[in-house]
């Protein structure tokens, strides 16, 4: 008979005194068999000294043995209700609220050693996710935390759908206008009135594009001075009857910058020139 221990209890059949060596179902060689098949599966159960397979007894007490320690009647405590202010334990205690719900059910004492300092272990997010001053915490998606490393001094945080985290850094830029508006029948070399930039500390001032267009005549030439010298990009400017824009690539101006319009050029007495000029103000 092989053993069927663990899985169920085997029945072995004791021989009797009147039984002999070769008694029908209680040979004795099938007896000393038997016996031993179940020794051995009892030996297979218990385990070695300092066994390593999972399913013994040796390898099981030794665990709950190692763990008898840490976890105990005394630091780990169920009932309901929050414990905070009501259950009495040491730092490390965990405590397993009944009733509880997410983020409800499951406590740590990290103060104290009175029935204060309980926190419910939630979804909290690990302090180690901002490593620097300045850092943010924004969801990549549903339930999906990061980090978001601190922006340039003066950036501001704007929605980006296309950005991983949906928002993005950028410079606060802001633009505005200046109008050069001279009426009537305009001749060459006339100047307009220049104005003085204004560049405040904190910000930095661009010439980004001009806008211009006459009311009547067929054209007239304009270019732009900055401090006397042409501002480049902004010369040669065929201003007619269609409104027309000039976008070359951007000029950068320091305070008290002097531009000028300067008409180099007219043709077919051109009547009533308007120049916008647009600036581009980015806060740093």
């Amino acid at each position: 008979m092989s053993t069927s221990f663990p899985t169920s209890l085997d029945t072995l059949t004791n021989p009797t005194s009147a039984d002999y060596l070769d008694t029908a179902g209680v040979l004795h060689d099938e007896q000393h068999a038997n016996a031993n098949d179940s020794i051995e599966a009892l030996q297979a159960k218990v385990g070695v000294d300092s066994s390593a397979v999972t399913t013994s007894h040796d390898y099981k007490l030794r665990v709950a043995n190692a763990w008898s320690g840490v976890i105990s009647a005394g630091n780990v405590k169920r009932g309901t209700g929050s414990p905070e202010g009501a259950v009495t334990g040491n730092v490390g205690d965990i405590y397993m609220r009944t009733d509880g719900a997410a983020g409800t059910a499951f406590y740590v004492k990290e103060s104290g050693t009175g029935n204060t300092g309980w926190r419910a272990l939630t979804d909290d997010v690990a302090k180690s996710v901002v490593t620097t001053k300045g850092d943010l915490i924004v969801a990549t998606a549903s339930a999906m935390p990061a980090r978001l490393a601190v922006g340039t001094d003066g950036y501001v945080l704007n929605a980006r759908a296309s950005a991983t985290p949906g928002v993005a850094w950028r410079a606060l830029t802001s633009w505005h206008s200046h109008t050069f508006a001279i009426p009537g029948t305009i001749d060459a070399g006339t100047y307009k009135v220049p104005f003085f930039v204004p560049v405040h500390t904190g910000t930095t001032v661009k010439l980004v594009s001009c806008r211009h267009r006459i009311n009547g005549g067929t054209s007239a030439t304009c270019k732009l001075t900055i401090n006397g010298s042409d501002a480049t990009g902004f010369t040669a400017m065929s201003v007619t009857t269609s409104s027309g824009h000039t976008d070359p690539a951007d000029v950068a101006l320091a305070d008290g910058d002097l531009i000028a319009l300067v008409v180099t050029a007219v043709d077919a007495a051109p009547t009533d020139l308007t120049v916008s000029l647009i600036l581009e103000t980015t806060y740093i």
